[in-house]
């Protein structure tokens, strides 16, 4: 499997070049090792600081304190998942940061959620995941400096989305602003944010064989295979919470403090199937998640002019806009491993 590797210059360009990962990384652990090798600090680290990989720097001065920072990571997995899926990435996790800084204690802490349940949503899993984190967040010992970030795939990014930002907004069942003030990196690992053409293809299937009479035990719930889904009504929510005016003082606040990482999966391995499903010569997607709904980015003109009609011309000038642009990196890889558990 090859997996690119991006190195920022002086002049704050990246160049890439690609790596042979072989097939001893499979799955979610190749995407982690990804991670690891392009994902560097927003800020510039000098000679007193720490580099800790993903995650952001310590300064000498903090060293000082008796308690010893922690930076607990959260893994959530993705539709039909569990702690499992994502084979050695927590023991790898652990073994490399707490190396690279000793001077921080690194908790790895899986979280599962009851996917599968026909009747729940992603918005019942963002409540189910805020009992975990405020567990660890909301101990006497979560000091001022201690951080914590999520590594998410598939559902579980949608999932972590919406617990981060009803926990903004301070909604019933979720943290506070406060807790989101911990958060450091927040990374998703082929997380379907517009969508998943797979979840449509579930859901049909979850139906027929319900009118069939058939028992297959599926591990996919229905309603959380319809939220999944192109034009869903969370999908909707998702678009009209970022063009809403009241809450960009929110977005403008995690841009500034939070570490966004998209993880984009292409899987070369089906480029044969490519001209049946795309047209082209490549299969663009990771075997579930197109490349463009693995990335939370955004761009939406809204007229201002009152007598404005839609198909009128309106002058750049007399538009608002909302332009997000997520860093993200692509990797050769599947969805999910076949065989997560092997090293």
């Amino acid at each position: 499997m090859n997996i690119s590797r991006c190195i920022k210059n002086k002049d704050n360009h990246y160049n890439c070049r690609e790596l042979d990962a072989g097939y001893k990384y499979p799955g979610i652990v190749t995407v982690l090792f990804c991670v690891f090798l392009i994902f560097t600090p927003c800020q510039e680290v000098g000679s007193k600081d720490l580099e800790v990989g993903v995650f952001r720097s310590i300064k000498d001065e903090d060293m000082l304190f008796q308690h010893q920072p922690k930076h607990i990571i959260f893994l959530i997995h993705g539709i039909g998942g569990n702690r499992k899926h994502f084979g050695f990435t927590g023991k790898a996790l652990h073994k490399i940061l707490n190396a690279k800084d000793p001077h921080t204690k690194y908790i790895i802490k899986p979280i599962e959620y009851d996917t599968g349940n026909n009747d729940k949503t992603p918005y019942d899993f963002a409540r189910d995941i805020d009992l975990t984190i405020k567990r660890y967040t909301a101990q006497a010992d979560f000091k001022a400096e201690d951080k914590f970030s999520m590594i998410m795939h598939s559902q579980g990014g949608l999932v972590g989305s919406i617990w981060i930002f009803q926990s903004m907004l301070s909604s019933p069942g979720y943290s506070t602003p406060e807790t989101i003030k911990h958060l450091d990196a927040f990374i998703t690992l082929g997380t379907p944010f517009w969508g998943a053409k797979t979840a449509q293809w579930g859901h049909d299937i979850k139906l027929l064989t319900q009118k069939l009479g058939v028992e297959v035990p599926l591990p996919f719930g229905r309603r959380e295979l319809e939220q999944m889904s192109f034009g869903s009504d969370m999908i909707y929510d998702f678009r009209r919470a970022v063009i809403d005016e009241q809450y960009k003082g929110f977005i403008l606040q995690l841009e500034e403090q939070v570490r966004f990482l998209n993880v984009v999966g292409v899987a070369d391995i089906m480029n044969p199937l490519g001209i049946f499903v795309s047209g082209s010569e490549k299969y663009e997607d990771d075997g579930a998640v197109p490349i463009s709904s693995a990335r939370f980015n955004f761009l939406y003109h809204e007229a201002l002019d009152p007598d404005y009609l839609p198909g009128s011309v309106s002058n750049l000038e007399n538009t608002s806009l909302v332009d997000i642009h997520a860093p993200y990196v692509v990797v050769n890889a599947m969805h999910r491993s076949p065989l997560p558990e092997l090293e």
